[in-house]
């Protein structure tokens, strides 16, 4: 906190005036990115699509703010935008039929994967190419897994929205059609 005071020039005293731990204050943090989560509102939108609008955008928004991912690892993100948040996505579960529990179960899966895929791909800087080849050499050597080297390319190039947004289709079908 004294750090993060003498960066903005203010002594730490003025920040416990309005937060009274660290945890408080990265609470304050998440909310407020989370304020500026843009979610497109369609008109007669399905609930799936509406649940797939809001974890594409929190997609977004976390690849921009990397910080929310470590705030959201390290405490609950449980502030008033992020249950307004929560509640667009649990009422649009409940009106595709799920019941309260299906609705929790589906909405931890959901940010399991977004939150997963985020940081798995996250510290990914390698060049994809010489990855493929190193694949590649594995599986000359020996030929067991001829799937994988199959699947090379794909595997070491799935780290953009297009990516992202593939699995999350077959986590919403899961949800909606399971």
């Amino acid at each position: 906190m004294r750090r993060l005071a003498a960066r903005c020039g203010v002594t730490a005293m003025s920040l416990y005036r309005h937060v009274r731990t660290k945890e408080e204050l990265l609470a304050v943090l998440a909310d407020r990115l989370l304020d500026d989560l843009e979610v497109p509102v369609v008109p007669g939108q399905s609930p799936e699509d509406q649940v797939g609008a809001v974890f594409r955008a929190l997609y977004r928004m976390w690849r921009a703010h990397p910080e929310f991912g470590l705030i959201a690892a390290s405490q609950p993100v449980d502030g008033k935008v992020a249950h307004r948040w929560m509640e667009v996505v649990l009422g649009a579960l409940g009106r595709a039929g799920l019941d309260a529990a299906q609705s929790v179960d589906a909405y931890d899966a959901l940010a399991c994967y977004t939150a997963g895929f985020l940081q798995q791909h996250a510290g990914r800087k390698q060049d994809a190419v010489p990855e493929a080849e190193r694949i590649a050499r594995i599986n000359d050597s020996s030929g067991e897994f001829s799937h994988v080297l199959a699947a090379a390319d794909q595997l070491v190039n799935r780290s953009d929205e297009k990516y992202f947004d593939a699995g999350l289709r077959i986590v919403l079908r899961g949800v909606f059609d399971g």
